[in-house]
């Protein structure tokens, strides 16, 4: 039996698709039981308990139906509907033209990329007029592994900063193929680039990270499937599915673009450490700054530490706050210090809470736990500082890519 939801139905399950949300069913109040029991048994929500409560979470089946009719009626007396409508309108727009659909858009990274451990392909543009083909083999050559990640150097010859579009790559269109480009203003706003396995994502993915240089735009890349850490090896020879203008691209790219793998929890490598602390020095004499330096620690901490809304994480928070005051006027600030100073508080950094010492020794040790499971917090190698990740204004443009899969299989293996 086919079920449609109705226009409140709909609404409810474009808000969880729009704002990530798995609320606990007694918070979607617009529902009504019989309503919500519908859907579960249509197979486009499941419950799933959590503690006490039960959450709502959308299937992979609300998303094939939400795709598919994304232009289903909703409430017209919604306080939303005006603007969720136009968002819709402008969504169905684009996916109802080819250029949505990713495996359309052919194009090649500009510069050589091993995927052979993952035992993927790069997909090669066809021929204008031509349709794309499935590739047989992989079109990349061995690279080196993770545990040989590398620094790729350029030269200080600056990209060119004139244009304000990137190319994408190409997009059948009758039977020709037509350039698909980007607005560079458009990179300041959220992407999200949706689509099943195969398709294209990474592909698409390391184009606008090549493009964006070449306009020295540079790029911080979070790479947590091991799909970019390679990013940076020039091809031997020029794959035969280039743009005209790839050849002089790569070329450009490689001048004008430093490529820097870091490797969180190795140590061979560009190993990184992330200091939850401030420099607390330099804000001593600006009590502003220096509350607002403890409130940014605070807030790096409270996960590790006091976790949650129980009075027991409330009195944490506070101890920790009075901690941190107490340990910005110290000398030697580091992690370490700090964890040394939770596990055995001085009466000057209780906050007048009677079981401070207590509770400071419980989050020392949870702060020890995060460093132990976390690479990024372990005292090894250049810190994290944006500065360093993005470069200066001068120069080439730096594309900094922290490679998280390294420190999971550091930690895991």
């Amino acid at each position: 039996m086919s079920f449609t939801p109705s226009p409140l139905q709909t609404l409810v399950l474009l808000r969880l698709l729009f704002t990530g949300q798995e609320p606990k069913q007694s918070d979607v109040k617009q529902l009504k039981p019989q309503a919500r029991k519908e859907m579960i048994q249509a197979g486009f929500l499941e419950l799933e308990k959590r503690g006490r409560a039960y959450h709502l979470l959308l299937t992979d089946k609300a998303w094939a139906w939400i795709s598919d009719n994304l232009d289903s009626q909703i409430p017209a007396n919604a306080r939303t509907v005006d603007t969720l409508q136009a968002l819709l309108a402008r969504l169905k727009e684009y996916l109802d033209t080819p250029i949505s659909a990713l495996n359309m858009i052919q194009g090649s990274s500009l510069i050589h990329l091993d995927q052979q451990a993952k035992g993927c392909s790069t997909p090669e543009p066809p021929a204008r007029g031509k349709p794309p083909e499935t590739p047989q083999s992989p079109l990349l050559r061995p690279g080196p592994g993770p545990s040989e990640a590398r620094t790729t150097r350029r030269s200080a010859q600056s990209p060119p900063r004139n244009l304000d579009k990137l190319l994408l790559g190409v997009c059948p269109k009758a039977s020709s193929w037509s350039e698909v480009h980007i607005n560079v203003d458009q990179l300041v706003k959220h992407i999200a680039i949706l689509a099943g396995s195969g398709s294209g994502k990474t592909v698409l993915v390391r184009r606008l990270v090549e493009e964006a240089a070449l306009l020295g735009i540079p790029s911080l890349v979070i790479d947590a499937a091991n799909d970019l850490s390679r990013l940076g090896e020039p091809w031997p020879a020029a794959p035969s599915g280039w743009l005209s203008s790839d050849q002089s691209k790569a070329a450009l790219l490689g001048q004008s673009a430093e490529m820097i793998i870091w490797t969180p929890g190795l140590e061979k490598g560009n190993p990184l450490h992330l200091s939850p602390l401030p420099d607390f020095q330099t804000v001593l004499n600006d009590q502003d700054e220096l509350e607002q330096a403890v409130s940014m620690a605070r807030e790096m901490f409270r996960d590790m530490v006091a976790p949650g809304t129980s009075q027991s994480a409330h009195r944490k928070q506070g101890i920790l706050s009075a901690a941190l005051h107490w340990f910005a006027h110290t000398p030697e600030q580091n992690l370490e210090n700090f964890i040394d100073l939770l596990a055995d508080l001085p009466q000057e950094a209780w906050g007048g809470i009677s079981d401070a010492p207590k509770l400071g020794q419980q989050m020392a040790d949870s702060i020890r736990a995060a460093v132990q499971t976390n690479p990024l917090l372990r005292h090894q190698g250049t810190p994290l500082d944006p500065a360093l990740l993005f470069g200066p204004q001068q120069g080439p443009t730096k594309v900094s890519i922290i490679g998280i899969i390294f420190g999971v299989e550091s930690v895991c293996g």
